[in-house]
């Protein structure tokens, strides 16, 4: 998946310990995945993904425009996803709106500053 590749490029050259890379590369997979499996159901549409670098933290927001994150009819129950997101991020927000998709906001803390050390 492109996106988690480009995110976790980003938190690399930001300088973010490994471990705080994987968990970002891990919960924007399952963002992403969630959008493709319950946002748009039977066809394809747009998902957006911001990423907010701050001090001491980084901040990636998925969004789509579709049904949103909502329960899947055909799904065989509840999935691990969004249980899965909320362990890996410091401060997990998600807002539904009906006519608008979904936003997912993932927050990841960190105890170094990274590449803002040496500002």
């Amino acid at each position: 998946m492109v996106a988690r590749h480009v995110v976790g490029a980003l938190a690399e050259a930001l300088a973010l310990p490994p471990a705080t890379i994987e968990d970002i590369r891990l919960a924007v997979t399952e963002a992403c995945t969630n959008v493709v499996r319950h946002a748009y159901r039977d066809h394809e549409g747009p998902l957006e993904i911001t990423i907010e670098p701050e001090e001491r933290m980084l901040t990636v927001v998925v969004s789509d425009c579709g049904l949103g994150i909502l329960p899947n009819p055909s799904s065989e129950g509840p999935g691990l996803g969004l249980p899965l997101i909320a362990a890996l991020t410091d401060r997990l927000e998600i807002e539904h709106a009906p006519d608008r998709g979904s936003r997912m906001r993932m927050t990841f803390e960190t105890t170094t500053s990274g590449v803002w050390d040496s500002a």
